[in-house]
């Protein structure tokens, strides 16, 4: 039973995903910028959003996967995540090409930069070690509310605590199913995070 939660909580808070809750936090969690977009914007940005980290990404990983590039799509073979983390950044920089030639809010052209951001780190560090990428994921989430709220001056308590409990989970579940050591979650954590607070005091 604990394996099977382990499951459901790395799939639902894998790291292609979090760019696409970080928008939704931003647009949706009462954040003032979210007031001056109408929802068929929102909708759109979702979209864009959800399509260049995650749909895109998961496609190339699935190809690779059937064409046995891959051995499997949780990459859990350490000298296998190459291909899958620079095809993922190309779409990450992509996505920030796209925002950058908007009007869009900095709140919102952030959100891919720090998704390219942690993605090459995890690329370079790979090289090294076994980071875990969904501790990285989680942790920049952490770090760009927290920018968020200090920038702002904002009462995001209830997110922020939200996030950082879930960032328990996320730990737990990736020790469980043994997919890292505790020194590869804890450090991913804190790349994420200490790369979302830098990122985010110079740009915002």
């Amino acid at each position: 039973m604990k394996q099977i939660v382990a499951k459901i909580i790395s799939f639902l808070f894998h790291p292609l995903l979090i760019p696409t809750y970080a928008m939704i936090l931003l647009l949706w969690s009462g954040f003032p910028y979210g007031y001056y977009l109408s929802l068929s914007t929102k909708l759109l940005l979702l979209q864009y959003t959800l399509a260049g980290t995650f749909i895109f990404p998961l496609i190339i990983i699935l190809v690779m996967y059937f064409r046995k590039t891959i051995s499997s799509i949780t990459l859990e073979r350490q000298e296998e995540k190459f291909l899958p983390y620079a095809n993922s950044i190309i779409f990450f920089a992509l996505l920030i090409f796209l925002f950058q030639k908007t009007n869009l809010g900095t709140e919102i052209k952030i959100i891919p930069i720090l998704a390219f951001s942690v993605g090459l780190s995890l690329l370079i560090i790979n090289f090294r070690m076994n980071i875990c990428a969904h501790t990285a994921g989680i942790g920049s989430l952490t770090g760009f509310l927290l920018s968020l709220s200090i920038r702002y001056n904002l009462v995001m308590i209830l997110s922020i605590l939200a996030v950082i409990i879930i960032s328990g989970f996320v730990c737990y579940s990736q020790l469980k199913l043994k997919m890292h050591n505790s020194r590869e979650v804890y450090f991913g954590y804190l790349l994420g995070f200490l790369l979302s607070i830098s990122i985010c005091s110079i740009a915002l």
